[in-house]
């Protein structure tokens, strides 16, 4: 589930391999992969220090604001009798109302409203060799489950606003999917939710300078990857899900 995932992403990565040294080849058809990794986790630079600062001065400007309405006066959705349903036939989710039996937990039955999923979502995290070191994309995710408003997430997701130029490389033909894997992401408010989750290469970095520059996010090294995944409330949930992916090579 979602929490393992986050373990396994937050943790130490020496302890997910036998030699303590992440990325060691296997003899198996990843290994060139590994070897890459690898090099970068070593080579790559490991101060986070800019990118919190970055992102710090993010969460003072919040892209939206959050005040209370009446169900009833939701623009773009209607009440029914067991759902807050959208009017746009391509909603990503509705919200429905269940109703729980369980004898053997601490409160046997109850009532609760779940965000319930219309549709399969998906994300991606971009590698990009730089100078021979492969660095990762994470985008600014701006989201009103934040107790910050803002987060880093991955370089790419189908439920959220993306920067312009990570749309260019989410389609089948945009990049080079190294892993990719169907999770659950269902949690005590979803209902019906699955992610696809995608670790994808970049091979046309050099020829775009909104990628080189990394607008709308921060290129980070897989040093300062690990540091960030193991500093709290910088990571969304997707982004260390969709890390913990790019980790089953470790």
């Amino acid at each position: 589930n979602t929490d393992a995932r986050s373990v396994i992403a937050s943790g130490d990565w020496s302890l997910l391999c036998e030699d303590g040294q992440p990325f060691s080849p296997r003899g198996d058809s990843d290994d060139s992969r590994r070897l890459v990794l690898a090099h970068s986790l070593r080579q790559g630079e490991a101060a986070t220090s800019a990118i919190l600062d970055s992102l710090a001065r993010r969460r003072q400007q919040p892209a939206f604001s959050i005040a209370p309405e009446r169900l009833d006066c939701l623009p773009g959705w209607r009440l029914t009798a067991d759902a807050i349903k959208p009017v746009d036939p391509d909603a990503a989710f509705d919200v429905c109302s269940v109703a729980v039996s369980a004898s053997r937990r601490e409160c046997p039955a109850w009532h609760q409203p779940l965000f319930r999923s219309l549709k399969r979502q998906a994300c991606r995290l971009f590698l990009a060799r730089r100078a021979g070191v492969l660095c990762a994309f994470l985008a600014y995710a701006d989201e009103p489950g934040f107790g910050a408003n803002c987060q880093l997430g991955p370089s790419w997701q189908s439920d959220r606003l993306n920067p312009a130029w990570t749309v260019d490389h989410a389609g089948p033909d945009g990049a080079r999917v190294w892993l990719a894997i169907d999770q659950s992401d269902e949690g005590g408010r979803f209902l019906d939710s699955a992610m696809r989750y995608e670790v994808c290469e970049l091979e046309t970095v050099d020829a775009d300078p909104d990628v080189l520059a990394g607008r709308g996010g921060h290129w980070v090294s897989l040093a300062q990857l690990q540091a960030l995944c193991a500093t709290g409330g910088v990571l969304t949930n997707e982004a260390r899900s969709v890390i913990s992916l790019l980790l089953s090579l470790a």
